[in-house]
């Protein structure tokens, strides 16, 4: 729950007969109240509490339609916490005056608060054959069987419907075909579909399950009519066409295209409920329709904003929903407005941070697409990102999936390893999810576990978890790469073939030289699927195009990416800007390219203009458009997205041909931390020579250029040799800027520099005292143990004379305890630093915990003008990179 408020006691203490001790138990239990069938047990049982009958039989009942009623709740936004709570309390009085365990309550509870597996444990403890034992634990056959004979949709329908989200795309549909001749679907079953993303079902499925769930909550006050109630059977392949007749019918009855979505839901759900009823009183029932009409909304707008990459779209919805009045209402609206002007382009980063703060009802999953957002705007290192974490983790709690989004965040925001692996094992342990199984296996590198997930007979282990334990046994050498093929072909031939599988079935085939078999499954995928508009086939053309392109058979890989066109998807427009130009048809390489930049504004499209100028020999005509881009571009962008473009293009060409669009971009007044970011890439691509000959010539003011030559040093020397490149730095650095640049030394791991450039001096001044706190720090970061430079350390940390960075330099080579160093950082600059070295100390040490404490620390400080912040983020991504846990680090440091 969010905080202590979200539990709501009982209305008033229960006066019940208990069930006598040693007394039978209670008979079988009831049916399971489904649909709006439960709201009316519990209003019936509330009004014979106010009469009085209050005994073990009416508490029992209101807890079993109480678990009902939380278990069919769909609340992706955490608005109706409220609901669960209400079902957990009065589950812990039932089992108090009944003296029953409740199983199958205690199973509904626990699914709907996330805490899967202890649902499924629950789950054995019921007879064999039970609906919901069959359910949790994916019986799935005998669970179908169930359904279908139930004369009218009943408990059984209702789970084996649930289960449609949990599969894939082709399963799903071969189960829905066998519904055609079923009544047009409740509201519950429907909802049951807002769980996952569904491209080409997102749209419609929203807007009808929030028309939808507006009927009901008038249906839930006696409001209603006999068109809204049928429950005769459907045509086959007409049960689409009947609801959305039925959605009609409601946005006419609700005059919702005049009033708007939000206020007529308003002012329907302020007549739902009875206040003060002990069961189910006015805010939980209000609760309960606001979580699953807010579900609905929430999806709406993913699938707008993200799904079709329609920010004008979305702005246009937002604005046809109407004027709201309540809390609810505005901070949708609020939230969604926000994200539609950041996807428009607009400056928004400082409000959708308060945001963050600010929307107050509800949970952190629509604050997590926030967040996302902030993310795209952030720069590397940017410390808003500790900012944002700590803002949203006020909002969380213990339950499961927070667990997951905070220890995800903790991964890839804070960088913080061991708080991540902490939080991914407590939501395994709560979830028993396979996906975080697989994780934790390759963080322990337990390859038999990871084994074991492969060839797992569990359904819940999904294709995806066995590919990905699949390469990460490749990756830890303990899965041959020829032996790739034979591994993955019974997991292809048992997993369903939705996209998402078959898509990383093909990047882990290319990756290992499996080029023509990953465009043959490409291909036969494409095959069952010729007629389907669908968004995956748009991206599985896109796929096979790519692949044919790589391997030269250019017309065909237009035929496959033509039709994929007129989606306008981002992807489709690149390949087919790339392959234009391939063809020799520029002009409509030009046109694809200006198209996808006036749709998707930002490094990616800018990036494909610029790659395409350069395919095309216009080096200068790139530069104008990198020189003078619609929004800003961040470094990160100049190196992931452009630099990589860059070095795509350049690398394996002919130097003069790199430094002539290098030049280009020099003479556009390019900014030189931007340019630096394209050798990056150009030296990862395998060509250090054309990296340094780009890196030696950019310039900067002050210590920056020291920054600059030191990075240029590094592509000389894995272009020549270390004594050679030693030689052209000396030549290139003024003798009286050389103790600075043992800061820069440092960062980029350079210790010959420290020692062979960087002057040795007895002086014992503060710059002297910090160059050799570099070195010291250089010498316990590589375990360095070459005699004359420990010789020399010795020598210079023997003495104890005051001094911050001399204390501390004195700490790192062991010769005082940390507290001597935290005692001599006497001002507010000094404290800053110290928690670096600290942690770097630490980390040598052995105690990773604790040197990524230090490190967090150094980097909550917020200064990233400090080299401490920025080496302290370095070393902590490091960590993450190595994805590795905490208990393997140890072992290795020992």
């Amino acid at each position: 729950m969010k905080g202590a408020k979200a539990v709501r006691k009982p209305a008033r203490a229960p006066k019940v007969a208990t069930q006598k001790k040693g007394a039978p138990a209670l008979a079988t239990s009831a049916p399971l109240p489904l649909g709006l069938d439960t709201l009316a047990a519990l209003h019936a049982l509330d009004v014979d509490w106010a009469e009085g009958k209050r005994g073990a039989p009416q508490v029992k009942a209101g807890t079993r339609a109480l678990a009902s009623l939380a278990f069919q709740l769909v609340d992706l936004t955490e608005t109706a916490d409220d609901v669960p709570a209400r079902a957990l309390a009065h589950l812990a009085v039932a089992r108090v005056v009944t003296g029953e365990p409740l199983t199958e309550e205690q199973a509904l509870i626990a699914a709907s608060l996330g805490y899967e597996r202890e649902a499924r444990q629950l789950a054995e403890m019921l007879p064999a054959g039970m609906p919901l034992r069959l359910y949790f634990l994916r019986d799935d056959a005998p669970l179908e069987a169930l359904a279908r004979r139930e004369r009218d949709p009943g408990l059984a329908h209702y789970l084996w419907v649930r289960r449609l989200p949990e599969l894939g795309t082709s399963e799903r549909a071969r189960r829905l075909a066998r519904l055609q001749d079923l009544p047009v679907p409740r509201l519950h079953e429907l909802v049951t579909r807002l769980r996952v993303r569904d491209f080409d079902t997102d749209q419609a499925l929203s807007v009808a399950a929030s028309l939808l769930v507006l009927g009901e909550a008038a249906a839930s006050t006696g409001n209603t009519d006999v068109e809204d109630r049928l429950r005769a059977k459907t045509p086959a392949g007409k049960r689409e066409e009947a609801l959305l007749a039925k959605v009609k019918r409601l946005e006419a009855r609700f005059d919702v295209s005049r009033r708007g979505l939000l206020p007529a839901f308003e002012q329907q759900l302020a007549q739902v409920g009875t206040p003060g009823r002990y069961f189910l009183d006015a805010p939980i029932e209000r609760s309960w329709f606001q979580g699953v009409f807010y579900s609905a909304q929430y999806r709406l707008s993913l699938h707008l904003l993200d799904g079709r990459a329609a920010p004008d779209t979305a702005a246009a919805y937002t604005r046809a929903l109407g004027t709201p009045a309540s809390a609810a209402g505005k901070d949708f609206q609020t939230w969604i407005s926000q994200l539609t002007a950041s996807r428009k382009g607009q400056q928004v980063d400082a409000a959708l941070m308060k945001s963050l703060t600010e929307l107050q009802v509800f949970g952190p999953a629509p604050l997590l697409r926030v967040i996302e957002e902030l993310q795209d705007a952030a720069d590397w290192g940017d410390p808003a990102l500790s900012t944002m974490t700590r803002r949203i983790a006020g909002r969380m709690d213990s339950r499961p999936n927070h667990r997951l989004q905070l220890g995800t965040l903790a991964h890839e925001a804070l960088y913080d390893v061991p708080l991540s692996e902490k939080l991914h094992r407590a939501a395994l342990d709560a979830m028993g999810a396979p996906h975080l199984a697989e994780w934790l296996a390759w963080l322990d590198r337990d390859t038999a576990a990871l084994q074991a997930l492969v060839h797992s007979p569990d359904p819940d282990v999904r294709g995806s978890n066995r590919l990905q334990a699949i390469s990460h046994l490749l990756e830890a050498g303990a899965l041959k790469p020829e032996a790739l093929l034979d591994t993955l072909r019974p997991v292809l031939a048992a997993v369903d073939d939705n996209w998402g599988f078959i898509q990383r079935s093909v990047e882990l085939l290319e990756q290992h030289g499996r080029r023509a078999e990953a465009r043959d499954l490409l291909t036969k995928w494409l095959a069952t699927r010729q007629d389907s508009q669908a968004f995956e086939v748009v991206f599985a053309r896109t796929e096979l195009a790519r692949t044919l392109q790589a391997e030269g058979k250019l017309a065909e890989a237009w035929e496959a990416v033509e039709p994929a066109m007129k989606s306008q998807q981002f992807d489709a427009l690149r390949r087919a800007a790339l392959l234009s130009q391939a063809l020799g048809e520029s002009a409509r390489a030009q046109t694809l390219a200006e198209g996808a930049a006036e749709r998707y504004p930002g490094a990616k499209s800018l990036s494909l203009l610029a790659e395409l100028h350069w395919l095309a020999g216009r080096p200068t005509e790139a530069a104008e458009a990198l020189a003078h881009p619609k929004r800003s571009v961040r470094l990160v962008d100049w190196r992931w997205r452009i630099g990589e473009r860059f070095a795509s293009v350049y690398a394996a060409r002919p130097a003069p041909e790199g430094m002539t669009a290098f030049q280009a971009l020099e003479q556009q007044k390019v900014g030189a931390s931007e340019l630096g970011q394209l050798p990056v890439e150009v030296n990862k691509a395998g060509n250090p020579a054309l990296a340094f000959a780009m890196q030696s010539r950019l310039r900067a003011p002050g210590l920056q250029q020291l920054e600059l030559l030191l990075r240029a040093y590094g592509y000389q020397k894995a272009a020549k040799s270390e004594p050679e490149a030693l030689a052209w730095l000396k030549s290139a650095v003024p003798e009286r800027m050389r103790e600075p640049m043992s800061m820069f030394a440092f960062a980029e791991q350079e210790d010959a520099v420290l020692w062979d450039v960087v002057p040795v001096s007895d002086a014992t001044g503060e710059t002297a005292d910090y160059v050799w706190l570099m070195r010291a720090a250089a010498s316990t970061r590589s375990h360095d143990t070459t005699p004359a430079r420990q010789q020399a350390l010795t020598q210079r940390f023997s003495a104890d004379r005051p001094g911050f960075y001399h204390q501390l330099g004195r700490h790192l080579l062991g010769q005082v305890p940390e507290e001597a160093a935290r005692a001599a950082a006497t001002t507010p600059k000094n404290r800053e630093e110290l928690p670096f070295f600290l942690g770097l100390k630490a980390q040598a040490d052995g105690r990773f915990e604790d040197a990524v404490a230090w490190y967090r620390n150094c980097v909550e400080t917020g200064n990233p003008r400090n080299g401490e912040y920025r080496w302290a983020l370095a070393e902590l991504n490091r960590m993450r990179q190595a994805e590795r846990s905490v208990a393997l680090m140890k072992q290795a440091a020992r």
